[in-house]
């Protein structure tokens, strides 16, 4: 385990650093100092530039996908100011839920895939790796519930990682994973995270060939949260293989709403949802971690 988190880390460590050079001092007037650059897990740390958006559903948009009939509280919102960086954020939203997965948010999908050996796409690699800004619209609890999966184009699950904003009594907005033979296993990565700041998420997963002893999952995701690794968990292999079923390779994310509030607590009844800004995902190798496979990146900007 120990060696398998390193490498997660230096995958995250690469796709991070900023470069740096050295040179001899000549004895001539001292250069100028560079800017110090904003850290990636900040508000305006990505710079790269956006796609734009309309403010609508993100249905059809640079690749996005959500079934229309499903009648999901969603969209690109212009939210100014308040936004992580720019303008524009995706609004998502648990005030419309449902228990299928071909309806549900999805990002664009890569060609190239993640996985293990076994299943990836040819030109793959055994990482994928997702990150994104998130804040909660409302100030206070309000039960809004949504979960990140690393999905296959068949809208699978191969991770389960939910984002809840819930009472305080309860651990307030938190983070949770869920895995294990029996997905019976949940784990605390965050609790009682702010609710009225930008907050950044990194969601590393290795896919390791074959499984640990016992036939248990030697996957490793790792969760980055603030720029601090808040822990791992694993993917849901072990579980695929008792059913028995292939262990999945991975093209995209999926953002499932299919919680309600009141099932957060009773006493929740009109979820405001969150705010998500500054997307990226990538496919990787870690015998190559510099080398990006696929990438996709929006800011979710608007006109």
């Amino acid at each position: 385990m120990a060696d398998r988190l390193c490498i997660a880390a230096l995958l995250v460590a690469l796709a991070t650093a900023a470069g740096c050079g050295s040179g001899g001092d000549d004895g001539g007037p001292a250069a100028a100092a560079p800017p110090v650059p904003i850290p990636a897990h900040l508000c305006g740390g990505e710079t790269f530039a956006s796609p734009i958006f309309a403010t609508a559903t993100i249905n059809g948009q640079d690749g996005w996908f959500v079934d229309p009939a499903g009648g999901f509280d969603e969209g690109i919102v212009a939210l100014g100011s308040g936004a992580c960086r720019g303008n524009g954020v995706w609004k998502l939203n648990n005030a419309v839920t449902s228990g299928a997965f071909g309806n549900q948010p999805v990002s664009p999908a890569f060609p190239q895939s993640a996985g293990e050996s076994s299943v990836r796409s040819a030109g793959g690699g055994d990482t994928m790796v997702v990150s994104f800004f998130f804040r909660a619209v409302s100030p206070t609890a309000d039960g809004s519930t949504f979960t990140h999966s690393f999905s296959p184009t068949s809208s699978d699950r191969h991770t389960y990682l939910r984002f809840t904003n819930d009472l305080d009594a309860n651990g307030g907005f938190r983070i949770i994973s869920i895995d294990g033979v029996l997905l019976d296993q949940t784990h605390s990565f965050a609790s009682n995270l702010s609710r009225t700041a930008w907050h950044h998420v990194r969601i590393v997963n290795l896919n390791v060939d074959g499984l640990a002893p016992g036939s248990i999952a030697n996957d490793v995701v790792s969760i980055w949260i603030d720029g601090t690794l808040a822990g791992t968990f694993s993917t849901w292999e072990s579980w695929r293989v008792a059913l028995p079923a292939a262990t999945l390779a991975v093209t995209r994310s999926l953002f499932r709403l299919s919680i309600a509030a009141a099932s957060v607590d009773p006493s929740f009844t009109s979820p405001q949802g969150f705010y998500l800004d500054d997307y990226v995902q990538q496919v990787l190798d870690s015998s190559s971690p510099a080398t990006i496979l696929e990438s996709y990146k929006t800011g979710f900007e608007v006109p």
